[in-house]
């Protein structure tokens, strides 16, 4: 997936981190990846792990922000609340039907990021 003109994408050294794994700034248009450590490479997870991570990003860049649907790639609790923003249980919770989904974006939201990538 390719980031909108002008955009960089920042991959950091993997870190002990276990709440905030990506940042995008749409002022400055930069998106930052923090992969985690404790993520083994061990058949390419840490790699599998960070690439969901860009795409997540990237699409925030294209300006999709959240998702209420549990299985979409851009799912934020916060969609439902805003007192649920960046909860560690929210991605505990989505990750299984993520998983099963693929990591994929929803119906929805695939369409309207092949829109604005067509613009």
């Amino acid at each position: 997936m390719n980031l909108p003109e002008g955009w960089r994408l920042i991959i950091n050294k993997p870190q002990w981190i276990f709440n905030k794994f990506g940042y995008y700034f749409p002022n400055v248009k930069l998106a930052i990846v923090n992969p985690p450590i404790w993520i083994p490479r061990l058949f390419w997870l840490r790699k599998l792990f960070t690439t969901i991570i860009i795409n997540h990003e990237t699409v925030h860049a294209w300006g999709i922000i959240g998702c209420k649907k549990l299985y979409c790639l851009e799912f934020e609790a916060e969609m439902y609340d805003i007192k649920y923003k960046d909860k560690w249980w929210e991605k505990v919770i989505s990750f299984p039907f993520q998983m099963f989904y693929g990591f994929r974006l929803c119906k929805n939201h695939r369409k309207e990021l092949k829109l604005l990538m067509e613009k």
